[in-house]
């Protein structure tokens, strides 16, 4: 088995023979987990229609949420904002 890539994306694939063996999945699943990352990735488009996005970025929420509520304090353009915490 001899793993490559594909050439559009960043998909891989496998070319030769595979050999699939049964595994029990309480073993793997019961794993420790990692805790939930503090980070989420941001695209946006130019255009809903759009298929494709023009800017991905990482965020972290919270610096996001404290721009927000300090904005909401100190500028007058701020001050109808209703901000959603779940």
């Amino acid at each position: 088995m001899m793993p490559h890539h594909l050439p559009r994306g960043k998909q891989k694939a496998v070319h030769g023979c595979v050999v699939n063996v049964p595994v029990d999945p309480d073993e793997t699943c019961s794993l420790p987990r990692l805790p939930q990352s503090a980070t989420l990735t941001v695209k946006l488009k130019s255009k809903l229609q759009y298929r494709g996005h023009t800017i991905k970025q990482v965020i972290r929420p919270w610096k996001v949420l404290t721009a927000v509520y300090y904005l909401e304090m100190n500028n007058k353009a701020y001050t109808d904002v209703a901000i959603n915490d779940e």
